[in-house]
């Protein structure tokens, strides 16, 4: 059981690395917005989504996706 769980949670921290990655580079490389526009767009705090890029915390699927939207990626491109 411990074995499962430690397997998940490396799973789940190997996903937020490729997600806070390719959220900022969406986000700014390829957008062009600031966290603060980004934030204007989706509801989420620009303190969260620097908390969120920097790998700080975690974020609900509800998150996810409004970020997801706002970005014009689907789950699975934030993911990879």
């Amino acid at each position: 059981m411990k074995e499962d769980q430690a397997h998940m949670t490396m799973r789940y921290d190997q996903l937020m690395t490729l997600f806070r990655k390719n959220l900022r580079s969406i986000r700014y490389d390829s957008l062009g917005l600031t966290q603060k526009e980004l934030s204007g767009l989706t509801g989420v705090s620009a303190s969260t989504i620097s908390l969120l890029e920097q790998g700080v915390i975690g974020c609900t699927v509800k998150t996810l996706h409004a970020l997801c939207d706002a970005c014009g990626a689907d789950v699975t491109t934030m993911l990879k």
